[in-house]
């Protein structure tokens, strides 16, 4: 039952029931119990709407808005903020390795023009060459003068920054290429070709490294190792490679395997990609130079490619390891890596 009595104006407004004009007082209905007034206060200090028939508070149902990035990340998808865009994969990449520590600062220091981290390596000398295998005799000791080699593969993204100079041209299509993919920035740039990679060295003030420099940087500094992180047999958490379960159809991002990096901190001098090397093809080292340069010929056509990749067998990923390919191959297990003298 309701009741109604004479109220000041000031309490009226307290009510929050009545209406006001001037000082004119106006009867207002009454809550039949004290804790109804009660309710009336908090239902309102909460922003929600008082029944005055039933004295039921209903409060509208808010959801917190989330970002067009959260909603992207939580599709499992990737928001490029740039383009505002949210790139979902309809294929993810098998195997995707994370970095065991994400927190440790990289090797090198990192150029801001092209975007690559330079790792110093101190000169020496080391034996070249192995006594098991033919093509990789005679062994001979070589002098190597300290130099500088990218941490990494050459990126894409790293590449990239060539092509808007208008300096280099981007990579021809084809399969598993990486300069076409929405998230391949991270990833080496395949498709190039020896003399691509040339541009792009000068371009970067830098050079392709010779085989000697490679192979000794491979091996920390001309350490006796097989593979770049030592003797252990190679696995998955090691290096970037299709066999033994791994189950890659493609390259891999750069550097995401700290436990397979050299002692100076050099990513995926095996596996991964091939990497072109300024020296032209020699089947043994007999007559090949001592000081640690490349080793050209005048009417020498192919060209030496150094660390086995992902689409071959884990036999190519040894340090030693060499072949040859044609300057104008093209391939998505093919990339490079630069060097420089120490500046």
């Amino acid at each position: 039952m309701m009741t109604f009595r004479r109220l000041p104006s000031s309490t009226l407004r307290l009510a929050g029931v009545t209406l006001v004009v001037g000082a004119t007082l106006l009867l207002s209905p009454l809550p039949e119990h004290p804790a109804q007034a009660e309710t009336v206060q908090s239902c309102r200090r909460r922003g929600c709407k008082l029944n005055i028939n039933t004295y039921r508070c209903t409060c509208p149902r808010t959801r917190p808005r989330l970002t067009a990035s959260q909603r992207c990340q939580r599709q499992g998808c990737v928001y490029h903020r740039r383009s505002r865009r949210c790139v979902c994969r309809k294929h993810p990449v098998a195997h995707r390795v994370t970095p065991r520590h994400p927190a440790v600062r990289p090797a090198g220091r990192r150029n801001r023009r092209t975007g690559i981290r330079w790792v110093l390596i101190p000169g020496g000398s080391y034996l070249m060459g192995s006594k098991r295998i033919n093509y990789l005799g005679p062994v001979r000791r070589v002098a190597v003068p300290t130099f500088e080699l990218s941490r990494s593969e050459v990126t894409v993204a790293q590449y990239r920054r060539c092509v808007r100079a208008r300096v280099c041209a981007p990579p021809k299509r084809g399969q598993g290429s990486t300069w076409y993919q929405t998230d391949g920035a991270d990833m080496p740039v395949t498709y190039v070709t020896w003399n691509d990679a040339r541009t792009y060295a000068k371009w970067a003030t830098a050079r392709l490294p010779s085989e000697a420099e490679w192979e000794y940087a491979a091996r920390s500094r001309g350490k006796d190792k097989i593979y770049p992180w030592g003797n252990a047999r190679p696995t998955c958490s090691l290096v970037a490679m299709s066999q033994t379960g791994c189950r890659l159809n493609q390259p891999q991002a750069v550097c995401l395997r700290p436990a397979g990096h050299t002692e100076q901190g050099l990513c995926d001098m095996a596996g991964n990609v091939w990497e072109w090397t300024e020296d032209g093809f020699h089947y043994r080292y007999t007559n090949g130079p001592t000081d640690g340069s490349a080793w050209t010929s005048p009417g020498e056509r192919r060209r030496m490619v150094r660390g086995g990749s992902w689409a071959f067998m884990p036999s190519n990923l040894t340090t030693r390891y060499r072949s040859a390919k044609w300057p104008n191959s093209r391939h998505s297990y093919i990339g490079f890596r630069v060097a420089r003298a120490k500046p």
